[in-house]
């Protein structure tokens, strides 16, 4: 504590039975941090002034991973989304959403390799089927 305030290395336990470990600073997460959430959700990573900031790795209750840079608590910036399903995408994002360039891997084995825009496929691309086919644009 300094001035009253959470400061330097702690641990919250919350009383809804989430906890966070980590750094502090003028009574807000700031550095690196763990934090659990009561849904089963995990973060590891940067904090700044209390959010998501930085490079960190969210796991989901349901299975899936981020993994990449964050901003204002959203994925932003080059991030990696491992699905429970087995997919796979690897790009950019803005806003908590695919936006950019990037990489959609299919559990089938079929890939997309080109433009998103709000989390949908958008601009030119290039589909690879998995029977060696393949369909290249807009």
């Amino acid at each position: 504590m300094k001035n009253d305030k959470k400061e330097g290395y702690g641990i919250a336990y919350l009383s809804n039975g989430g906890k966070y470990e980590g750094k502090w600073k003028n009574d807000k997460k700031d550095g690196y941090g763990i934090s659990y959430f009561s849904n089963g959700d995990k973060y590891e990573g940067e904090w700044k002034n209390n959010k998501k900031d930085g490079y960190g790795i969210y796991y989901c209750s349901n299975g899936d991973i981020y993994e990449g840079e964050w901003e204002n608590n959203k994925p932003d910036g080059y991030v990696i989304l491992y699905y429970s399903n087995g997919d796979k995408y690897k790009g950019e994002w803005k806003n908590g959403q695919k936006d950019g360039y990037g990489i959609y891997y299919f559990i089938n084995g079929n890939k997309y390799e080109g433009e998103f825009k709000n989390n949908k496929k958008d601009g030119y691309g290039i589909y690879y089927y998995s029977n060696g086919g393949k369909y290249e644009g807009e």
